[in-house]
């Protein structure tokens, strides 16, 4: 069929830029990032490409063994960081270096895909075809109407049909110009067909998005072989593979599967967005009917004449190919988009989404603590940092798609809610691809739990996401002193909001479980949560969430059009304003009168704290009333949307009580400083935020019930009805607090003892106790010895070791080697300590080595107890210093190995805790012996008394594995007791 071409008006406007995903794009970059990070980990773990046996090594001379619980190890923290260092240092590179090769190789892939198509098409004569006049002249005139000219204009190739080109497609090269693919039956189509179908092509032209939507289509088919190729040629047998990498090989399908869903969602809303571009550009009455006209050529259910179980499983294969399917079907496309605005951002979409943003979080997390975990003093520094990229990345996928999706009338969230809160959760608990465990392993035993508690506060994230969604989609009519803010500015405010309020819950919730897994006491849960999980930078995160929201909630003053809503709008802010002000001035003065009248000036610190929090409680639950009273005014008019301005005003709120306590504490001679006044706004605001967050679903579930038992025909209540119920309800809860009655569900006046009593436990048990002070010497410690009291002294230490053993005949200090190191600058340090020690005049020196057989060593372990003790005091160690400085790595020449040498490092230790310039390092060298992995580990412990210098020496040999936990226990009680032990006999 042949028409005239011109008989059909070409379009006369321009259509506007599809929007671009780069969101969604950038996704995709992340996921694929984190397939090559886990990829990489994966390779250095099962390749051993950071020596695994030196780290064992010094973990094991440091007297830490990773066969015991990790919190066992906790004391021994800045060993095991000195030990781990290196090998963390290559695992985080390596990680990152992963990260950029996956991403490298999927650009280079799509760089070979499009040249493979264009080899095609000229192969199959694409490039020699004749194209008829009509269809250039056409062609150029639509990319003339849509702004593409010159350098910018596609290239038209019409593919005959031996190219096997059955569908228009558009195709692109980097730093070429794209081109426009049209099968030759387009040439006897209607000239309409063939608008439709160029303007759609164009669409993605003008998108600049062909080079991303090719790169995301491979995407989702190179996340599962990236893992294998990484694990396959492992050292390590298959049975202990399997038990390694398993998990980490069915998270890795599990995030193909994902990514497969999100890529085919993706392109299906780049199809739709050009369908409207091309309607954009026409009318929508000639777009539909060109897609109708195509979508019943192909239309037909197959099902036929069959059988009810033929029929569910075709409706079945339909179904799974429809999620995974990267173009939508005609008939659906016949709506013009109208489809794909109900399935955006829906179930699947926003569980995608989760997955991939929560192991952003573990590999971000891996990443730091590998990379700089050794130097930061507090471990959650790099957790949260991780936890606030994982949720920014969700924020920014989540908030325009659901505000796209709020746009559409009658749209629901059950969907989207729900995947909320499946992808969060689901993409915590999973291990991330190349990890060999996942971060939820400290749950074990306990998920119901963990899950449980953060299913509630996930979905009051879901609530406040869909809900700013909302408010970004209808701004309303409001005017503000931010109210001209632009839309980037107004939806960046509303990822703001929504990340640091999921950074804040989740962090919080977390620390809470574990509080109550560790003590098994509900209230030092409830005191972690009192205490934002005991992370002061949350304390700041509720004002940032109040900015977002004012933002947000401020619209556009061209919205506010008519006498009515320029009536009701002024009126409806007053209330709002008297119910804020005379709230938070009730409960700021409830909260001041709390803690004034209870509080008594001999009072212990945990009493006083107690009614601290109490006070603080109790100006956040008058900001939850007033949220709880917005929320109940717009029942009628859309509570969902009014939930942000709920939110800022129940923060409002807060800020007034907050400062109403402060003045009333002013008054009583109470907290006159700086810090008080930081406490009454900050604290309040962030356990208001945790609890509205929490209990929100509740509050909207009950105003949903109000909202159908409400008789028709009942009066609106006044301003003034409104600001004394609310202030009256502030009132009541304020007197429940004080007498109790929220106790279980705020803060009692024992949680602080509770909360208290258990950190100290983990102080205890970290080894973070005050040291025992030692008995007052009978003589001065410092003195110089002569022969008969350095033989005292060591002979006070072997009373001390275990079965009082004979000193070894053979007294060859362990460890020590006329063998030159490599480098120089190692052996010269280790020459000069030795010459300037041997230069200086000395009153008594001895050594005393014993020897004890014990398991797991070859040939058991040798003590060395030595003292000497100098004319002249000696200033520092500075000597040893510099020569662990200097041989940090080194090599020593040893022809018993299989290459001629052994490997040796030498790191600093915790030094002793006696009062006395000490220093502990650690000798460790390794090899091969005919293949099997031998080290030597030497363990010094020295401390300087004046003019005495003592020092315990251990060392011990071992075959391939490191000796178990009961043996590096033992080794370090015999060296500790005979350090310790030999400082108690200078003074005597």
């Amino acid at each position: 069929m042949s028409a005239d071409p011109t008989v059909v008006a070409r379009p006369t406007r321009p259509a506007s830029r599809p929007a671009r995903l780069w969101w969604v794009y950038l996704l995709v970059g992340v996921a694929l990032a984190i397939t090559g990070a886990g990829a990489a980990q994966a390779l250095y773990v099962t390749r051993d490409l950071g020596d695994y046996a030196t780290t064992e090594a010094c973990l094991a001379a440091s007297g830490i063994s990773l066969d015991e619980d990790a919190a066992v190890n906790v004391r021994d923290a800045p060993q095991f960081a000195l030990c781990t260092r290196d090998y963390n240092r290559g695992l985080g590179v390596t990680t990152l270096l992963g990260a950029m090769a996956l991403p490298a190789a999927t650009w280079l892939l799509m760089l070979v895909s499009g040249l493979g198509v264009r080899r095609r098409l000229r192969r199959g004569g694409a490039a020699s075809a004749p194209v008829p006049l009509w269809l250039t002249e056409r062609f150029e005139d639509l990319c003339a109407s849509q702004g593409l000219t010159g350098t910018r204009r596609p290239g038209l190739v019409v593919a005959g049909p031996a190219a096997g080109v059955r569908e228009a497609f558009t195709t692109g090269v980097p730093f070429t110009r794209p081109q426009v693919v049209l099968p030759s039956s387009y040439a006897s189509r209607e000239p309409d067909e063939f608008d439709v179908v160029v303007l759609h092509e164009l669409a993605h032209v003008r998108a600049r998005d062909l080079l991303w939507a090719s790169a995301v289509w491979w995407a989702g088919w190179l996340t599962v072989p990236a893992l294998l190729l990484a694990v396959i040629f492992s050292v390590s047998p298959a049975p202990v593979l399997w038990r390694t990498y398993g998990g980490s090989l069915l998270t890795a399908i599990v995030a193909a599967v994902t990514m497969l869903a999100l890529r085919s969602a993706l392109l299906r809303r780049r199809e739709f967005a050009a369908d409207l571009y091309a309607v954009d550009a026409l009318d929508a009455a000639r777009v539909s009917a060109v897609l109708a006209r195509t979508a019943s050529w192909t239309s037909g259910d197959g099902t036929g004449a069959v059988g009810p179980w033929h029929r569910w499983w075709s409706r079945s294969v339909r179904g799974v190919r429809t999620v995974f399917a990267t173009h939508p079907p005609l008939t659906q496309r016949s709506g013009v988009g109208t489809r794909a605005a109900h399935r955006e951002g829906g179930f699947a979409f926003t569980t995608a989404v989760g997955i991939i943003a929560m192991l952003t979080y573990q590999t971000v997390y891996g990443v730091v603590s590998d990379l700089f975990g050794y130097v930061v003093d507090d471990p959650g520094v790099p957790s949260n940092l991780s936890l606030a990229v994982g949720f920014l990345i969700w924020s920014s996928v989540i908030v325009p798609t659901w505000t796209r999706r709020a746009r559409v009338a009658g749209i629901g969230w059950v969907g989207p809610w729900a995947g909320t809160v499946c992808g969060l959760i689901i993409g915590y608990l999973l291990r991330a691809p190349g990890a060999s465990h996942a971060f939820a392993i400290v749950f074990t035993g306990h998920w119901p739990l963990l899950v449980a508690c953060l299913v509630v506060v996930t979905t009051g994230i879901g609530v406040l996401t869909a809900a700013l969604a909302t408010r970004l989609a209808h701004p309303g009519t409001t005017a503000g002193v931010l109210d001209d803010a632009p839309r980037p500015v107004r939806t960046a405010a509303a990822v703001l909001a929504v990340t640091v309020a999921l950074v804040t819950t989740w962090s919080t919730t977390l620390m809470a479980v574990m509080a109550y897994l560790a003590s098994g006491e509900v209230a030092v849960a409830r005191w972690q949560v009192a205490a934002l999980g005991g992370q002061d930078a949350w304390w700041y995160a509720a004002p940032l969430v109040l900015l977002g929201l004012l933002v947000v909630t401020a619209a556009p003053r061209h919205h506010a059009t008519g006498p009515t809503a320029e009536a009701r709008r002024p009126r409806r802010g007053w209330t709002t304003a008297a119910v804020i002000g005379v709230s938070g001035t009730v409960g700021g003065v409830a909260a001041a009168l709390s803690f004034v009248l209870r509080v008594r000036a001999d009072a212990d610190a945990d009493t006083t704290l107690g009614l601290l929090y109490g006070m603080w409680w109790i100006s956040a639950l008058t900001g939850g009333v007033v949220v709880f009273s917005v929320l109940l005014a717009h029942r009628a008019s859309g509570v969902l949307r009014a939930v942000p301005a709920a939110f800022a005003a129940g923060m409002a709120s807060t800020v007034v009580a907050g400062l109403a306590q402060f003045a009333s504490q002013y008054l009583a001679h109470y907290g006159r400083n700086g810090t008080n006044f930081l406490d009454a706004l900050r604290k309040p605001l962030a356990l208001l935020l945790f609890s509205a967050v929490v209990t929100v679903p509740v509050l909207l579930v009950i105003v949903a019930v109000t909202r159908t038992v409400r008789r028709p025909g009942t009066t609106r209540p006044t301003t003034l009805m409104w600001t004394l119920s609310t202030g009256g309800g502030v009132g009541v809860l304020a007197l429940a607090a004080v007498c109790g009655l929220l106790g279980p569900v705020t803060i009692t006046a024992d949680d602080p003892r509770h909360g208290r009593s258990w950190s100290a436990k983990l102080d205890e048990h970290a080894g973070r106790t005050a040291p025992v002070a030692r008995p007052s010497p009978r003589s001065d410690p410092g003195r110089a010895l002569d022969a008969r009291g350095a033989e005292a002294v060591l002979t006070g230490a072997a009373a001390s070791l275990p079965g009082a053993p004979d000193p070894d005949p053979d007294e060859e200090t362990s460890g020590t080697t006329a063998t030159p190191l490599e480098p120089a600058t190692c052996n010269d340090a280790l020459t000069r300590n030795n010459v300037a020690d041997k230069a200086l005049d000395r009153t008594a020196e001895l050594t005393r080595t014993y020897h004890f057989p014990q398991a797991g060593t070859a040939g058991g372990v040798r003590l060395t107890t030595a003292v000497t003790s100098y004319t002249t005091p000696l200033k520092d160690l500075a000597g040893e210093v510099e020569v662990s400085l200097r041989c940090d790595r080194y090599t020593i020449r040893d022809e018993q190995f299989d290459v001629g040498h052994r490997d040796g490092t030498m790191r600093t230790l915790q030094g002793s805790t006696a009062g006395y310039p000490a220093q502990r390092f650690m000798i460790t060298t390794t090899g091969r012996v005919n293949a099997k992995h031998v080290a030597q580990i030497v363990v010094t412990s020295s401390v300087l008394v004046g003019h005495n210098y003592i020092s315990a020496t251990v060392a011990y040999w071992y075959v391939n594995n490191a000796p178990d936990a009961a043996t590096i226990t033992f080794l370090e009680r015999i060296m500790g007791s005979a350090l310790d032990t030999m400082i108690d006999n200078l003074g005597r």
